[in-house]
């Protein structure tokens, strides 16, 4: 067996480890994001009693369906406007 041959070996055998390597590293991602629950909830207005109201009950939500996750997306301006704040 020459040098030539004997390297293109390593170099397959190596190249093989990575592959077999990165497809593994897949599966543990794969099966947390089955084995989990997300819950989003999305609250589109001013921060206001409301809106305290909103998430207490979609967290409510979220746990009696089992999620292990909960998102709240927020697409507001802040607090209660009044007129000394304009």
């Amino acid at each position: 067996m020459d040098r030539g041959s004997r390297t293109r070996e390593v170099t397959g055998l190596i190249i093989l480890v990575l592959a077999i390597f990165l497809v593994l590293q897949s599966f543990p991602t794969y099966l947390a994001v089955a084995a989990s629950q997300v819950y989003v909830a999305s609250w589109d207005g001013p921060i206001d009693p409301g809106a305290q109201d909103f998430v207490a009950s979609s967290i409510s939500d979220a746990r009696s369906i089992g999620a292990t996750t909960f998102i709240l997306v927020l697409n507001t301006f802040g607090g209660i406007r009044t007129r000394s704040t304009w």
